[in-house]
């Protein structure tokens, strides 16, 4: 999962953007994508969460742990990470914050096709 955060390897709605846009035009292609043969439109977003969604269930996650995983991530993007003090090793807190019902559907539609994958292994 590392690889597709943002930015990284597999982040499909920043590959191929030019550094040297505007911060306004880097943000507008993030939401680039195509029409499906019914005339359905797909962002890249839409395709990562959708992958994210695939990828989870094809290694076995149940839909609640890979909820889990996918909101303590956001929560981690959106507020970091807490380092609490302890006599002993000291802890990292972060906070799952949900994601938008648009991204869920997309991971959930993902999740679906991928534990049919599972299942047939």
């Amino acid at each position: 999962m590392i690889n597709a955060t943002n930015g990284e390897d597999y982040d499909f709605k920043s590959e191929n953007v030019n550094p040297e846009l505007s911060r306004i035009e880097r943000q507008k292609l993030f939401y680039r994508g195509s029409v499906d043969v019914n005339g359905d439109f797909g962002s890249a977003r839409d395709f990562g969460n959708y992958a994210a969604g695939l990828v989870a269930a094809r290694t076995g996650l149940s839909w609640q742990d890979a909820r889990y995983g996918f909101d303590t991530y956001q929560g981690f993007k959106d507020d970091g990470a807490v380092l609490i003090p302890t006599n002993f090793i000291p802890a990292i807190s972060i906070s799952p914050k949900r994601e938008a019902t648009t991204t869920i559907k997309a991971q959930l539609a993902g999740y679906r096709t991928g534990i049919r994958m599972f299942k047939k292994r």
